[in-house]
């Protein structure tokens, strides 16, 4: 039995295949739905409980939608530049053990909606990444110089 998963980009920062609904390479994808929000927000925080073996990895993006434009236009932009977690997160040992994953994203251009998409990767089929406890919280924060 194998598992759904791929690893097929080499460099996050500039691969637009992840950015752009529906042209991801990547076989193994959580997306949320649209997540419509009462006031608007600036900043974002994604949390979960994370398990990777050294062949795996997570790598997290958000699409926010803002009143002052069209939603087709909108691409997913990784969090920290390239997806991956505010911290290093070091791999599992134990076949059950999960850490802690946080991504952060500040001062973003105001928006009144957002999706986010989770992007697990594995170079070994038979090591597939997992999540679980899965939180996204949209802030309103001050400008942070």
């Amino acid at each position: 039995h194998s598992n759904l998963v791929n690893n097929p980009i080499s460099d996050w920062s500039t691969s637009n295949g992840p950015r752009i609904s529906g042209e991801d390479p990547n076989s193994a994808i959580y997306e949320t739905k649209r997540i419509d929000l009462e006031f608007t927000s600036n900043s974002l925080y994604v949390q979960f409980d994370g398990h990777k073996e050294i062949s795996g990895e997570f790598r997290v993006f958000y699409k926010l939608f803002r009143n002052d434009s069209q939603d087709f236009q909108q691409n997913y932009l990784p969090f920290n530049i390239n997806g991956l977690s505010d911290k290093i997160v070091n791999s599992n040992i134990k076949k059950n053990g999960f850490s802690e994953y946080k991504f952060t994203a500040e001062n973003l251009p105001q928006y009144s909606s957002f999706m986010i998409k989770v992007i697990m990767t594995s170079t070994d089929q038979a090591q597939a990444p997992r999540l679980k406890n899965f939180r996204a919280i949209a802030l309103r924060s001050y400008n942070i110089e």
